[in-house]
């Protein structure tokens, strides 16, 4: 029911390690635009196609796009310590000055900082608070002292990056995508509604098909969550940088709660970062990331994710292997589960939902071994996966990357038709020649009268199988 989504990276983009982890459990792959280039990412989208073919799945790819990530500049190969109380200066396209206790910095603190603002610099190890901002140098005292390497990461919690999320490159890489048959772009520091308006923007004036998953990292972003989930087509709890933005025991609860709303609005959901990273060079996981991924799945997330432990872990098929066991042990334990979603919306939102919660309940109440959808977009699938009931929804559709998009959401399985309208038939066929229904098996079937209405499902049949 749970779906997984894998990094890949130096470890893993093989052709041979790639068809290995969609064998092993993988739905999604994901691109870290943060490291490598074009030519590299052109290579993996050739081997998961080749894969999808051979082993006839519909697998989704991710683009992560970079964002404006902070960082040191250039640093002495010791490194630098800073002592509580320092005083130093954080300034763009300087160099280090010992005398001066001059930090240079890779961006132009000075444009997005504030005083009294706090700074962390080297993921949250050293804590700085703004005293002066003044022509392009910031000012700050240290709080917590600690040693700085150069390009160690730097988080601005309170700070407001005033809508500039997207450079250069991420303008070059969103069009990469647009034109090489990604399905997602996962859009780094969210702080609004309004950056993924303006990306979806981007992609329909260049005529793209990209869904736009809302990485949430920041402080704006929790803020502004309930408008983003609704401008988003997917979340991507990326509780990293959420930890440093926020608290670090605050972000549980945030997992939680964005949860539930990418639930109430159809929108999937991924939980990701340091899920098994002690496996990135062990065979075996720890008890305390075991019970977060366990955690994920009892939360019920869509997709839980894997960053570097397949991305350039020793051991990136066995990783995968180890989590999709975790899922399937929690799933198995039949927790009692949530399947209210909150319909406060508006009346054809509300239509859809009953729709799919009675085609569910009638699934449940007769025993069904399968749900069927048919959809050509694939908002069927989305509001009969937000139920959270365990009854496998198979999606039929003859678009694929309508089952692409669906093959992240919660308890999906997708069959491809050769034509809209015949694809319940032809799926239940494939069902029975694999013998994964045989007679008497009920299977429940949902789709749209009028084929040409997109989200307009109105039929519901239950029939067992001959």
């Amino acid at each position: 029911m749970t779906k997984i989504v894998a990094t890949i990276g130096p470890s893993s983009w093989e052709y041979s390690i790639i068809k290995k982890l969609l064998i092993a459990g993988v739905n999604c792959v994901r691109i870290n635009a943060s490291h490598g280039d074009h030519e590299q990412y052109r290579k993996v989208i050739e081997n998961v196609r080749r894969a999808d073919k051979e082993l006839n799945r519909f697998t989704a790819i991710q683009l992560d796009n970079q964002g404006p990530k902070l960082r040191l500049g250039e640093l002495p190969d010791e490194g630098v310590k800073l002592k509580r109380n320092q005083i130093i200066k954080l300034c763009s396209g300087s160099i280090y000055n010992q005398k001066e206790s001059i930090l240079p910095t890779q961006h132009n603190l000075s444009k997005i900082v504030s005083e009294n603002e706090i700074v962390y610099l080297r993921d949250g190890l050293v804590k700085l608070i703004v005293t002066k901002v003044n022509k392009g140098i910031v000012e700050a005292k240290v709080i917590v002292g600690g040693e700085v390497f150069s390009r160690h990461g730097i988080n601005l919690p309170d700070s407001d990056l005033r809508g500039e999320i997207l450079k250069k490159k991420d303008l070059a890489d969103i069009d990469f995508a647009i034109k090489n048959d990604v399905n997602q772009i996962a859009l780094s520091f969210v702080q609004s509604a309004n950056d993924v308006k303006k990306v979806r923007n981007i992609v329909n004036s260049s005529g793209g098909n990209l869904a736009i998953v809302a990485k949430i990292e920041t402080q704006a972003a929790i803020t502004n969550i309930e408008d983003i989930v609704k401008a988003s087509d997917g979340l991507l709890i990326a509780r990293g940088d959420l930890a440093y933005e926020t608290r670090p025991e605050d972000v549980p609860i945030y997992q939680k709660k964005i949860i539930a709303l990418s639930r109430k609005y159809r929108k999937y959901c991924i939980v990701a970062t340091q899920m098994l990273e002690s496996m990135t060079h062990s065979l075996q996981p720890t008890r305390a990331e075991v019970s977060d991924v366990a955690n994920a799945v009892v939360d019920q997330a869509d997709a839980v994710m894997l960053s570097g432990e397949t991305a350039s872990g020793e051991y990136p098929v066995e990783t995968v292997r180890m989590m999709k066991k975790i899922i399937l042990s929690v799933e198995r334990a039949d927790l009692k589960r949530n399947t209210h979603v909150d319909n406060s919306q508006d009346v054809a939102s509300i239509n859809q939902l009953s729709t799919a919660a009675a085609s569910m309940n009638l699934a449940s109440n007769i025993g069904a071994k399968v749900l069927i959808s048919e959809t050509l977009s694939g908002r069927t699938a989305r509001y009969i996966s937000s139920l959270r009931v365990k009854i496998p929804q198979i999606v039929t559709s003859p678009d694929i990357r309508t089952l692409q998009a669906c093959s992240l959401l919660w308890g999906t399985k997708m069959i491809k038709s050769n034509k809209f309208g015949d694809g319940i038939g032809e799926a239940i066929e494939f069902l029975k020649a694999t013998k994964y229904v045989k007679g008497e098996d009920w299977v429940v079937r949902v789709y749209a009268k009028d084929r040409n209405l997109v989200g307009a499902i109105d039929t519901i049949t239950a029939e067992q199988v001959s």
